[in-house]
Parts: C-alpha cells; structure tokens; sequence
C-alpha cells in the first residue's frame, strides 16, 4: 500500500486547519500517527522535508516523524498527473493540492484529498464515524445511524473504485436467482457510485455455483454482466467468477472467512452472506455489517494477508477440474484478473 504525500499539501493543509472540522482533523493526525506498512512517496526531498519540519514546525510532518525512514520515498520528480497509473499500487491515497492530479487520479479509481475537500472526503474514511458498524435488522428500538435496512446505506461509504472482490459462498446460489436479484444488484448499484467516464472496474466474485449444471457459471456470468452493462453505460467493468471449493484451498487459508468485500480503500465485513434480504425487502436474518477503511492503524496488515490467502486459492484452482464426469464444466470464467491481487507475492 502507498500513499502520495504532495508537499503542497503539507504546506497549504495548517493555513485552512481553522476551517477543518475538529474531529476530522484529530482524526486525520491520529491516522497519520498510527501507519504502519504503508509506503509514503512524496515530491519533498529529504533536505526539504527537514527544513519544513524545523522551520514551519508543521503540524502533518510532526505526525510522521514516528514512522520508520525506510517507509519514505523522496523524489521531488514525482509527478503522478503524468506518470502511467499502471506503474502505481493498486492500494493508493493521494493527498495532493494540484488540480490535474485530484482530476488524474479521480479519474482511474483513486481517491485524492486535498485541503479544498478535506471535511467532506475524509468524514468517508474517518475512525470516528458512529456507523463503521452496522446492525442488519429491521427491529425499530435500534438507531436508523447503525441500522442496516438497505444497500443505500453503503452510499455514506461512497469512494472511488477500480478493483473489488466479493468473497461470499451464497450469493449466486439460488434457483430463481432471488440472491442476485435483490442482494448482489442493489449491492453493486450502490457500491459502484463513483466510476468515472471510461474507467476500467475488476470485479471478482468468489463463490459456489451449482455443480449439477455445467452451464451455470457462464449463465450466471452472462446475467450479471447484463445488469452491468446496463447500469454503468460508462464504465468497463471486468468481470471474473471463480468457483469455490475446499479442494483447493491451502493450509494455511483454512481460517480464510468468506462473507468479505474487498476495494482498493475498504474492508466489508459481514457476520452472514451478503443475503440480507427477501423479495419483500424484509430481513432474512439479523446481523452485522462492519465497514474498515484498509489504510487505519493495522488493517493493512490484516487485509494484506488475507488477499495473499485469496491469491493463492484464486491461482490452485484449474479451469476444469481433473477426471469429472462433466467435461463441459469450468471452475472460472473467463479468467482470474483483477488488480488487487497483482502486486502480491
């Protein structure tokens, strides 16, 4: 994971402080203080990184100075608004002040804050906020702020996306596709708010289909990717579907738990499959969603290790599976990419 710290943003940040809400700001230093294995690139070269320090008495360097020197890159050529985003971290933040790089990087699925947006992007983001928790349940004693009685709600947690994956055994697996109808739908019309014009999405489901029809997977591939085709006219979602099966989970991805949603900026994580809800919109059964922002304090570490357990499970499973009865049947469809399991070893 990188972030890309512009020293113009450091500069500019303390002259609006007086303007940032207080909370957010605690936060923010907060979040600053706390990183750990995240690599932090910035424009700043070490002389005036030093000077700023010494002399500005800076208050977003002072919350640095803790980390360890090895998690710093300084290249005052760095220049992301002309740079291939190819090159980059599929797990980027910028916090940047110049208008072509907040446009650049909005642009291919990356989130760029800056001292004009700093209440409104970072309430999305912040440890703070009362609802990063949330009840599924339709019992009316329970605050509507933690009450998870739609999708909308994943709109308050609305951030730019190039690449997710869906890790839920259950999802597809319905007769009358019901789960896919009112769940996986509304869940990805919802989640997918930020796309830009012509962005390129890698969307992986990882999931069981059903073994006793050969065509399943592609059929269920053909109607999902018609719902997207339809609802996101300007957006290239890629779309793969990978089947699950214990055969060829590793050892050590035996604790891997399904029921999670990974982005390039959260973690979503749920008690029960993302089935929350019947025809009727009513709750098929009480439980929790929680929503973690992938760069705070030490989720890197948790949500690194497990896409690395998903990589390896993605890579163990073969297009056929060996000696079936069912010759026509495949295991993925129509190929394994996405982008946040390119970097991982």
């Amino acid at each position: 994971m990188e972030i890309f710290l512009d020293k113009d943003f450091v500069k500019e940040f303390p002259k609006g402080i007086s303007t940032f809400n207080k909370e957010l700001t605690e936060d923010y230093f907060q979040f600053l203080r706390r990183l750990r294995k995240i690599k932090i690139k910035t424009n700043f070269t070490w002389d005036e990184f030093e000077h700023e320090l010494r002399r500005n008495e800076n208050i977003i360097l002072e919350n640095l100075i803790n980390l360890n020197p090895q998690e710093f890159v300084f290249d005052a050529h760095i220049d992301f608004s002309v740079s291939p985003i190819e090159k980059t971290s599929a797990f980027l933040l910028f916090f940047a002040e110049e208008k072509d790089t907040v446009s650049y990087s909005n642009s291919w699925g990356f989130e760029c804050i800056c001292s004009r947006n700093f209440n409104n992007k970072w309430s999305i983001y912040s440890g703070s906020r009362p609802d990063n928790c949330m009840k599924v349940t339709d019992k009316s004693d329970i605050s509507d702020t933690i009450c998870f009685t739609s999708y909308k709600k994943i709109q308050n947690f609305g951030h730019p996306i190039h690449a997710l994956i869906i890790f839920d055994l259950y999802i597809l697996v319905d007769k009358d596709n019901q789960r896919i109808r009112d769940n996986l739908f509304p869940l990805l019309k919802n989640l997918l708010l930020q796309p830009s014009k012509n962005q390129i999405v890698d969307l992986m489901i990882i999931t069981k289909f059903n073994e006793y029809i050969p065509e399943d997977i592609k059929a269920k591939y053909e109607l999902i990717n018609d719902f997207l085709s339809d609802t996101f006219d300007d957006v290239r979602v890629h779309l793969s579907l990978i089947e699950y099966s214990k055969k060829y989970q590793t050892y050590s991805a035996a604790s891997l738990k399904p029921r999670r949603i990974y982005t390039n900026y959260f973690l979503v994580k749920s008690d029960d499959s993302f089935t929350y809800f019947k025809p009727n919109g009513k709750i098929n059964n009480t439980t929790d969603i929680e929503f973690k922002f992938v760069y705070y304090s030490l989720n890197p570490e948790f949500v690194m290790s497990e896409l690395k357990l998903i990589k390896k499970y993605v890579e163990k499973v073969p297009m056929k599976e060996p000696y079936a009865a069912n010759k026509q049947r495949v295991l993925f469809y129509p190929d394994k990419r996405n982008r946040l399991l390119n970097e991982l070893e």
